[in-house]
């Protein structure tokens, strides 16, 4: 992050092997703590968000006060990285998702991460990206853009019926689009807003032929 001078904590190849899912240990004078939506610390194995302090850290936001003094940015406990994560027995940390990505639907919290991940897991599936959608009954529902893997040619009913069991009733998605490619911005990141726009764009599309 810039506002950590890029790095926040790595792991050595051997450490990248043995656990793939980390991103590895804080650095040397780096703390990262892991707080709940109070901006409490959390115990370890706990899912927060993922506050960082240390020399490499900003002391604030050059003339923006406002930015400086807000909670939500710096605290006690240092800059809030606007991450989700943990951290295991050993300190090593976990990149859960971001903090506004969240779906509340029906009351439920829902992280992409983990419904990406399902739906990733399928061998007819190359890719995919989960976001949430307004909708009347629920407030948000969540909706999937996937990708399929080489040679595959999968539909929406089957996509569900595959990721079932792996996923809660609130985490399943109600919306899935099967497309070419996922929207991403120039550094590579997923383009959540394009990605909204295309599942939205589908689904006039589809409401209008059924009209």
């Amino acid at each position: 992050m810039t506002e950590t001078a890029s790095q926040i904590a790595t792991a050595t190849p051997a450490q990248a092997f043995e656990r793939p899912e980390s991103v590895g240990q804080p650095l040397v004078n780096t703390t990262v703590t892991v707080v709940d939506d109070d901006g409490d610390p959390l115990p370890r194995g706990e899912v927060g968000e993922l506050v960082v302090a240390g020399p490499t850290v900003t002391p604030g936001y050059l003339d923006a006060t406002d930015a400086t003094e807000d909670r939500s940015a710096f605290t006690e406990h240092g800059f809030h990285t606007g991450d989700r994560g943990y951290r295991d027995s050993d300190g090593t940390v976990y990149v859960t998702g971001r903090v506004d990505d969240m779906i509340v639907t029906g009351g439920e919290n829902v992280y992409p991460m983990p419904v990406r991940d399902a739906l990733r897991y399928l061998d007819v599936v190359a890719d995919a990206a989960v976001v949430g959608l307004p909708d009347p009954e629920w407030g948000e529902r969540v909706a999937a853009l996937v990708v399929p893997a080489d040679d595959a040619d999968p539909d929406a009913a089957g996509v569900l019926a595959a990721v079932e069991s792996s996923l809660a009733d609130y985490e399943r998605p109600k919306t899935v689009v099967v497309d070419d490619a996922i929207p991403r911005t120039a550094s590579g990141t997923v383009d959540r807003d394009a990605v909204r726009e295309r599942l939205r764009a589908t689904e006039e599309s589809a409401d209008g032929d059924e009209a």
